[in-house]
């Protein structure tokens, strides 16, 4: 035997050794693994409900235990996991030693949905409404927004002023249920009489008769002033509600010798006499003490107390003060402020302006103009502060951050993406000789469908290839058809 041999018959013993000894360490490996999940006590986790089981994701928050599909194994204490499912909260839990080994039974809890209920109607006397969801008193408000576990729901709708309703409404998970309400008003019923009859009577300021009247009125809170010539006025406020829907009236008036002649300036405010909005001519009560009060927006009121004498008229004057507020004005970048459509030059400015409501416009160009109100007083200095953004940044801040298209696909919008990594490993199988694995930065928003895409929704654009249950993903499409896809 040659030299060439005896290389060669070495070379043979020396890999049959290393084979040998490969094959012992994968043995040896092979049993520790069974002798440590036999050890560890395998706990199968039992997800409910059905529908949670079907996405539930299991794991391993201890280092001392870890998870093969819905099978915790434990090496020592009570494995503490961690269960998600699409559309239920997610929930960490510990497992007890009376499970281990054994099934961990685990119930995760649905994702609240949201019910919000607009009613029709005047804001005011909406502000009174009374909502009960099952029985359980909310918010007294003129709207409804609640959070609530999917289910069917009865809401109650009681407003002292409208006929109570009541709404059967199914609540879907991470869903918004969003509803419009008309209530029925109460249909009420004024009886008014008074001595001497023939008086005027007057509805929130609007004529609606002489007494006696029976009048229509729906459902509300009223103002009733009842007037006669040389008489006392009579002034009222009362409810017409679904409790009480008749309200009956019989009054006597007082006669009186006393008139207030009210010389006012500017023009056009407002007379208070005794805290009720008064109407010309003026005739007072004689002999208590009267308080009469004139204001306009723009001007410090001022009030006068007083008291009449029989066959009295008195004349009173009011000379308002103007009220001036200062104001300062600043917006980030500097833009012009233009104040009730004037032009007050660009960047930070302090401005006395009278006491009535202002609009303040910034403009520059490039960027959304944005428009604020402001009511100056002399009490305090106003700051009022913009912040402008560009066209780009305002339509990136109005976009919406989640969407759903035509084919029923839902997006979200990924505003600052950061870097992705493309490409698959060597091991991957079905990996490419000229495929390498490289970092890509994404600079641009862009929005990006949240779940893969289904049978169902591909079938829309190709019928030969989406093949199987419309709910679950579409498969075996290669690139070209998934980028023809995307482009439509």
């Amino acid at each position: 035997m040659n030299q060439f041999n005896n290389k060669l018959d070495k070379a043979k013993s020396r890999q049959k050794r290393i084979f040998l000894i490969s094959s012992l360490a994968v043995i040896s490996i092979l049993l520790l693994i069974v002798i440590l999940l036999i050890y560890s006590r395998g706990t199968r986790i039992e997800v409910m409900p059905l529908e949670a089981e079907k996405s539930a994701t299991i794991s391993v928050i201890d280092s001392f235990s870890f998870s093969i599909g819905d099978v915790v194994y434990s090496l020592s204490g009570n494995p503490v996991i961690n269960v998600s499912a699409t559309g239920f909260k997610d929930t960490t839990e510990t497992i007890a030693p009376e499970y281990l080994g054994k099934v961990f039974p685990l119930k995760l809890f649905e994702l609240p949905g949201r019910l919000i209920i607009n009613l029709l109607g005047d804001e005011k006397s909406l502000l009174k409404t009374a909502w009960k969801i099952n029985g359980r008193d909310t918010a007294l408000s003129a709207k409804l927004d609640h959070e609530l576990e999917a289910g069917t729901y009865t809401v109650k709708i009681n407003n002292p002023y409208f006929q109570p309703k009541e709404l059967k409404v199914k609540i879907q998970r991470r869903k918004q249920t969003k509803l419009q309400v008309d209530l029925e008003p109460v249909d009420g019923r004024i009886n008014i009489s008074s001595r001497p009859t023939g008086a005027k009577i007057f509805l929130n300021e609007k004529l609606i008769g002489k007494t006696p009247l029976e009048y229509s009125q729906n459902g509300g809170l009223y103002s009733l002033r009842v007037t006669a010539d040389n008489y006392v006025d009579t002034i009222e406020k009362f409810e017409i509600t679904h409790l009480e829907s008749k309200v009956e009236r019989n009054y006597k008036l007082s006669r009186i010798k006393a008139k207030i002649i009210p010389k006012l300036t500017p023009k056009g405010g407002k007379l208070l006499v005794n805290g009720t909005l008064a109407k010309e001519p003026l005739f007072l009560s004689t002999k208590i003490q009267h308080r009469l009060t004139y204001m306009k927006p723009g001007y410090y009121p001022e009030t006068k107390n007083f008291q009449l004498s029989s066959d009295q008229e008195k004349k009173i004057s009011f000379q308002l003060k103007p009220e001036v507020g200062q104001v300062e004005i600043s917006s980030s970048p500097p833009a012009t402020i233009l104040i009730n459509n004037k032009d007050y030059g660009k960047g930070n400015i302090t401005i006395n302006l009278p006491a009535v409501t202002h609009q303040i416009i910034f403009k520059k160009k490039g960027y959304r103009s944005v428009s604020k109100t402001v009511n100056p007083t002399g009490k305090f200095v106003q700051k009022i502060s913009a912040k402008l953004l560009t066209e780009y940044q305002a339509r990136l801040q109005e976009a919406p951050r989640e969407l759903t298209n035509q084919a029923g696909i839902k997006f979200k919008l990924f505003i600052k993406p950061g870097y992705v990594e493309m490409g698959a490993p060597r091991s991957e199988k079905g990996q490419r000789a000229n495929e390498f694995q490289k970092k890509i930065r994404l600079t641009k928003p862009f929005y990006a469908s949240i779940y893969e895409i289904t049978n169902g929704q591909y079938i829309k654009f190709n019928q030969k290839k989406a093949l199987g249950a419309p709910n679950i993903p579409v498969t075996s499409i290669n690139w070209h058809e998934a980028a023809s896809f995307v482009i439509g």
